[in-house]
């Protein structure tokens, strides 16, 4: 706000800076952790849809590796661990997203799926 002479007060100029600081760290957080609950969801769908279609192991990890690299997912063949019981398949990975924010800092977000279909 400004004083009677015009000038805006320092608390102001403070808590605006923090704001929009707290929107550019949202905007860059956030999206890794979209992308991972829809990462989940493709999982899900995939596995599901494995069974209907008796998919191979390598059928079922090369459908996810596509689906990870449409969402930028950073995971490789390797990263996909896949057990069969009878007729029941279990998927597990994990995988590491890392975010960089200002001032040189970063932060690596873990993040594990596991699936049983």
């Amino acid at each position: 706000m400004q004083n009677e002479y015009g000038f805006v007060s320092l608390k102001t100029v403070t808590t605006i800076l923090v704001l929009m600081l707290a929107v550019y760290i949202g905007f860059k957080i956030i999206p890794p952790w979209i992308d991972y609950f829809s990462f989940q969801d493709e999982v899900k769908q995939v596995l599901k849809y494995s069974k209907v279609q008796s998919l191979t192991e390598k059928e079922i990890k090369q459908s996810i590796l596509r689906k990870a690299r449409e969402l930028h997912i950073p995971i490789t063949e390797r990263d996909i661990h896949l057990k069969r019981h009878g007729d029941q398949l279990k998927l597990t990975m994990d995988y590491e997203v890392r975010v960089f924010l200002p001032l040189g800092l970063e932060r690596a977000f873990p993040f594990s799926i596991e699936v049983q279909s």
